[in-house]
């Protein structure tokens, strides 16, 4: 019984150094706190008027519906309230992979902004935890460049999360915004981990993404994306804009059901 105590006790010591060890990581990343984060610039100028130009040429075209307050996964049922969401959504992945839904324009723009997109997720899920204690705070660059020191070629950000699904969004003026408050995991049937929202243009007076609980607003700015995550811890809602039509991508991140995978691989 001594011995064990004693090899508990050490195990416990190596924790806390570890954790120690880990505080100077912790201390940079003090706005994950809450798990709300913040990344500025993350498209250019261009990139961000040129969505908002596609948005209304596809709306025109007939692409694209009055917003749910629903999942688009199939087997959910859809449904839409102008009284809890007042929105004009354009679902976006997968069908800018295919020939015959955008134009070659707007698909070499979307993948390029959707390249960006992963790339923040990726940081945001690597910082918070999700790749381990020995991330935390570090971010993806780190974590890419620890992998190949080690001589390790799998990314397991890109194995176990998947961005499955953007939404180029219109918010009008005065009567846009999402109304109820809420929050974006569905359930099992859509196992959504975290949610990104990026900012197309910039709102000078209303328009922020309310977090109640939390008491947090995010100011809308041109090329901004915030992240969070999808659970009732972060409930939010979207508030009208006072000033002008507002844009935004809103982003799904899932977890991968690795189990499947592999049962599926094996036959």
């Amino acid at each position: 019984k001594k011995e064990k105590l004693i090899l508990s006790e050490k195990k416990y010591s190596e924790h806390l150094k570890m954790y120690d060890d880990r505080m100077e990581y912790l201390n940079t990343f003090k706005d994950s706190v809450d798990y709300l984060q913040v990344y500025d610039d993350i498209i250019s100028k261009e990139k961000c008027k040129s969505l908002i130009k596609h948005h209304g040429i596809l709306k025109k075209n007939g692409y694209g519906h009055h917003g749910r307050t629903t999942s688009s996964k199939p087997g959910i049922k859809t449904s839409y309230n102008v009284n809890k969401k007042s929105s004009y959504d354009i679902y976006l992945k997968p069908y800018f992979t295919t020939d015959n839904i955008f134009d070659e324009e707007f698909r070499v723009l979307l993948k390029k902004s959707y390249n960006n997109i992963v790339y923040f997720i990726s940081d945001y899920l690597v910082k918070v935890g999700f790749m381990g204690i020995d991330y935390i705070g570090k971010g993806f660059v780190q974590y890419i460049s620890d992998l190949h020191q080690k001589g390790e070629r799998i990314n397991r950000v890109g194995e176990e999360f998947t961005v499955n699904e953007l939404c180029l969004r219109k918010y009008p003026r005065y009567t846009g915004g999402y109304h109820q408050m809420h929050w974006d995991s569905v359930g099992p049937s859509c196992p959504r981990v975290c949610a990104g929202i990026l900012y197309l243009n910039t709102i000078r007076e209303g328009g922020e993404t309310f977090f109640p609980v939390l008491g947090k607003k995010i100011k809308p700015k041109r090329g901004r994306l915030v992240i969070f995550p999808s659970y009732f811890t972060h409930m939010h809602l979207g508030l009208p804009s006072l000033t002008n039509d507002r844009y935004i991508i809103a982003i799904h991140v899932c977890m991968n059901d690795l189990n499947q995978k592999k049962e599926n691989s094996n036959g």
